[in-house]
Protein backbone atom coordinates (compact mmCIF):
# COMPACT_ATOMS: atom_id res chain seq x y z
CA UNK A 1 0.00 0.00 0.00
CA UNK A 2 1.73 3.29 -1.36
CA UNK A 3 0.05 5.69 1.62
CA UNK A 4 1.80 3.71 4.01
CA UNK A 5 5.00 5.69 3.68
CA UNK A 6 3.00 8.80 5.37
CA UNK A 7 3.21 6.55 8.45
CA UNK A 8 7.01 7.58 8.28
CA UNK A 9 6.46 11.00 8.57
CA UNK A 10 4.72 11.71 11.82
CA UNK A 11 3.97 15.77 10.93
CA UNK A 12 2.13 14.13 8.03
CA UNK A 13 0.47 11.89 10.14
CA UNK A 14 -0.80 14.18 11.86
CA UNK A 15 -1.37 16.82 9.39
CA UNK A 16 -4.06 13.94 8.14
CA UNK A 17 -5.44 13.13 11.43
CA UNK A 18 -6.54 16.92 11.84
CA UNK A 19 -7.99 16.45 8.24
CA UNK A 20 -9.81 13.81 9.24
CA UNK A 21 -11.32 15.16 12.08
CA UNK A 22 -12.16 18.16 10.42
CA UNK A 23 -13.68 16.20 7.62
CA UNK A 24 -16.21 14.04 9.68
CA UNK A 25 -17.57 17.99 10.86
CA UNK A 26 -17.36 19.05 6.59
CA UNK A 27 -19.08 15.80 5.81
CA UNK A 28 -21.86 16.27 8.31
CA UNK A 29 -22.48 19.68 8.43
CA UNK A 30 -20.74 21.02 5.49
CA UNK A 31 -23.93 23.61 4.08
CA UNK A 32 -24.45 24.84 7.93
CA UNK A 33 -21.05 25.12 8.59
CA UNK A 34 -20.56 27.24 5.03
CA UNK A 35 -18.00 29.80 6.38
CA UNK A 36 -15.60 27.98 7.74
CA UNK A 37 -16.04 25.59 4.43
CA UNK A 38 -15.94 28.77 2.68
CA UNK A 39 -12.15 29.55 4.44
CA UNK A 40 -11.16 25.94 4.03
CA UNK A 41 -11.81 26.08 0.31
CA UNK A 42 -10.22 28.74 -0.26
CA UNK A 43 -6.72 27.97 1.87
CA UNK A 44 -6.44 24.75 -0.39
CA UNK A 45 -7.10 26.62 -3.93
CA UNK A 46 -4.55 29.30 -2.71
CA UNK A 47 -2.10 26.60 -1.14
CA UNK A 48 -2.33 25.00 -4.16
CA UNK A 49 -1.87 27.18 -6.71
CA UNK A 50 0.62 28.83 -4.93
CA UNK A 51 2.55 26.00 -4.31
CA UNK A 52 2.53 24.45 -7.86
CA UNK A 53 3.35 27.86 -9.37
CA UNK A 54 5.54 29.77 -7.54
CA UNK A 55 8.47 27.52 -8.60
CA UNK A 56 8.04 28.65 -12.56
CA UNK A 57 7.61 32.75 -10.98
CA UNK A 58 9.59 32.86 -7.85
CA UNK A 59 13.30 31.53 -8.65
CA UNK A 60 14.60 32.67 -5.19
CA UNK A 61 17.26 30.89 -3.11
CA UNK A 62 15.17 31.11 0.23
CA UNK A 63 11.78 29.43 -1.18
CA UNK A 64 10.46 28.48 -4.72
CA UNK A 65 14.13 28.27 -6.65
CA UNK A 66 15.86 24.87 -7.32
CA UNK A 67 18.02 25.00 -4.36
CA UNK A 68 15.18 26.50 -1.97
CA UNK A 69 13.97 24.87 0.76
CA UNK A 70 10.75 22.70 0.78
CA UNK A 71 9.98 24.42 4.58
CA UNK A 72 9.86 27.65 3.33
CA UNK A 73 8.11 26.67 0.23
CA UNK A 74 5.35 24.79 2.05
CA UNK A 75 5.47 28.22 4.98
CA UNK A 76 4.68 30.67 1.68
CA UNK A 77 2.19 28.39 -0.05
CA UNK A 78 0.30 28.34 3.82
CA UNK A 79 0.40 32.12 3.86
CA UNK A 80 -1.35 32.64 0.53
CA UNK A 81 -3.57 30.04 1.49
CA UNK A 82 -4.66 31.74 4.69
CA UNK A 83 -5.30 34.63 2.70
CA UNK A 84 -7.33 33.14 0.43
CA UNK A 85 -9.69 31.45 2.88
CA UNK A 86 -9.73 35.49 4.36
CA UNK A 87 -10.91 36.10 0.49
CA UNK A 88 -13.47 33.26 0.48
CA UNK A 89 -14.44 34.18 3.83
CA UNK A 90 -15.26 37.86 3.22
CA UNK A 91 -16.49 37.70 -0.23
CA UNK A 92 -19.50 35.00 -0.27
CA UNK A 93 -19.92 34.28 -4.32
CA UNK A 94 -16.10 33.65 -4.27
CA UNK A 95 -16.47 31.63 -1.20
CA UNK A 96 -18.96 29.68 -3.01
CA UNK A 97 -16.88 29.63 -6.08
CA UNK A 98 -13.83 28.26 -4.44
CA UNK A 99 -16.06 25.51 -2.64
CA UNK A 100 -17.45 24.30 -6.30
CA UNK A 101 -13.97 24.31 -7.56
CA UNK A 102 -12.92 21.76 -4.89
CA UNK A 103 -15.70 19.33 -5.68
CA UNK A 104 -14.12 19.97 -9.25
CA UNK A 105 -10.85 19.03 -8.26
CA UNK A 106 -12.22 15.59 -6.90
CA UNK A 107 -13.80 15.12 -9.99
CA UNK A 108 -10.67 15.61 -11.76
CA UNK A 109 -9.02 13.19 -9.55
CA UNK A 110 -11.73 10.74 -9.69
CA UNK A 111 -11.52 10.82 -13.73
CA UNK A 112 -7.45 10.52 -13.79
CA UNK A 113 -8.08 7.82 -10.92
CA UNK A 114 -9.57 5.73 -13.74
CA UNK A 115 -8.58 4.14 -16.98
CA UNK A 116 -9.01 7.64 -18.94
CA UNK A 117 -6.26 8.94 -17.24
CA UNK A 118 -4.00 7.12 -20.70
CA UNK A 119 -5.41 9.59 -22.34
CA UNK A 120 -3.63 12.74 -20.51
CA UNK A 121 0.43 12.34 -21.54
CA UNK A 122 1.75 15.51 -20.18
CA UNK A 123 1.62 17.81 -16.97
CA UNK A 124 0.02 20.35 -19.03
CA UNK A 125 -2.69 18.07 -20.23
CA UNK A 126 -3.58 17.26 -16.02
CA UNK A 127 -3.40 21.01 -15.72
CA UNK A 128 -5.60 21.13 -18.09
CA UNK A 129 -8.05 18.84 -17.28
CA UNK A 130 -8.29 19.70 -13.26
CA UNK A 131 -8.53 23.87 -14.67
CA UNK A 132 -11.67 23.28 -17.13
CA UNK A 133 -13.42 20.56 -14.34
CA UNK A 134 -12.87 23.25 -11.36
CA UNK A 135 -14.38 26.24 -13.49
CA UNK A 136 -17.04 23.97 -14.57
CA UNK A 137 -18.34 23.48 -11.10
CA UNK A 138 -17.34 26.69 -9.62
CA UNK A 139 -19.33 28.06 -11.74
CA UNK A 140 -22.17 25.57 -11.41
CA UNK A 141 -22.22 26.58 -7.73
CA UNK A 142 -22.99 30.09 -8.31
CA UNK A 143 -26.12 28.98 -10.04
CA UNK A 144 -27.01 25.94 -7.86
CA UNK A 145 -25.66 26.16 -4.54
CA UNK A 146 -26.98 24.49 -2.17
CA UNK A 147 -27.23 21.59 -4.20
CA UNK A 148 -23.28 21.50 -4.86
CA UNK A 149 -22.01 22.86 -1.69
CA UNK A 150 -23.87 20.27 -0.15
CA UNK A 151 -21.91 17.46 -2.67
CA UNK A 152 -19.03 19.53 -2.32
CA UNK A 153 -18.38 19.28 1.09
CA UNK A 154 -20.16 15.77 1.62
CA UNK A 155 -17.17 14.17 -1.17
CA UNK A 156 -14.28 16.93 0.39
CA UNK A 157 -15.24 15.33 3.64
CA UNK A 158 -15.72 11.53 2.80
CA UNK A 159 -12.50 12.13 1.02
CA UNK A 160 -10.46 13.11 3.78
CA UNK A 161 -11.50 10.56 6.15
CA UNK A 162 -10.88 7.61 3.75
CA UNK A 163 -7.52 8.91 3.08
CA UNK A 164 -6.29 9.08 6.84
CA UNK A 165 -8.19 5.40 7.01
CA UNK A 166 -4.92 3.50 5.16
CA UNK A 167 -2.71 5.73 7.56
CA UNK A 168 -4.66 4.73 10.78
CA UNK A 169 -4.69 1.21 9.09
CA UNK A 170 -1.18 0.81 8.20
CA UNK A 171 0.04 2.55 11.67
CA UNK A 172 -2.32 0.15 13.92
CA UNK A 173 -1.70 -2.98 12.19
CA UNK A 174 2.14 -2.31 12.23
CA UNK A 175 2.20 -1.25 15.75
CA UNK A 176 0.01 -4.49 16.49
CA UNK A 177 2.41 -6.59 14.92
CA UNK A 178 5.24 -5.29 16.25
CA UNK A 179 4.17 -5.79 20.04
CA UNK A 180 2.91 -9.29 18.76
CA UNK A 181 6.51 -9.69 17.96
CA UNK A 182 8.08 -9.09 20.96
CA UNK A 183 6.04 -10.42 23.19
CA UNK A 184 5.52 -14.15 21.75
CA UNK A 185 8.72 -14.11 20.21
CA UNK A 186 11.82 -12.01 20.97
CA UNK A 187 10.77 -10.83 24.76
CA UNK A 188 8.91 -14.43 25.41
CA UNK A 189 11.88 -15.21 27.27
CA UNK A 190 13.32 -12.31 28.91
CA UNK A 191 12.12 -10.17 32.05
CA UNK A 192 13.73 -7.16 34.12
CA UNK A 193 15.83 -10.00 35.90
CA UNK A 194 16.89 -11.28 32.56
CA UNK A 195 20.80 -11.84 32.11
CA UNK A 196 20.53 -10.70 28.72
CA UNK A 197 19.36 -6.82 29.90
CA UNK A 198 21.76 -7.12 32.63
CA UNK A 199 24.30 -7.93 29.83
CA UNK A 200 23.42 -5.00 27.71
CA UNK A 201 24.52 -1.68 29.21
CA UNK A 202 21.55 0.04 27.23
CA UNK A 203 19.09 -1.85 28.91
CA UNK A 204 20.01 -1.10 32.04
CA UNK A 205 17.88 1.03 34.61
CA UNK A 206 18.58 1.84 37.92
CA UNK A 207 17.43 0.75 40.33
CA UNK A 208 14.66 2.59 42.85
CA UNK A 209 15.65 2.50 46.22
CA UNK A 210 14.18 0.41 49.12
Amino acid sequence: MPWCIYCRHPATVTVIEISAVIGIVVWAAGYRLIRPCMFLAGFVLGFLIFYVFSPLIFKTQLCCGPNGKEIAHVLFSALVGVFGGFLGCRLYRLGVFTIGECLGLLVGLTILSTPLYKYFHSNIAYAALMATVSLMFGSLAHFYEKPVVVIATACAGSFAVFYAIPVFVCWGVSTAVGCAIQYKVTANSLNSNSNLLQFCNCCDRPKPDR
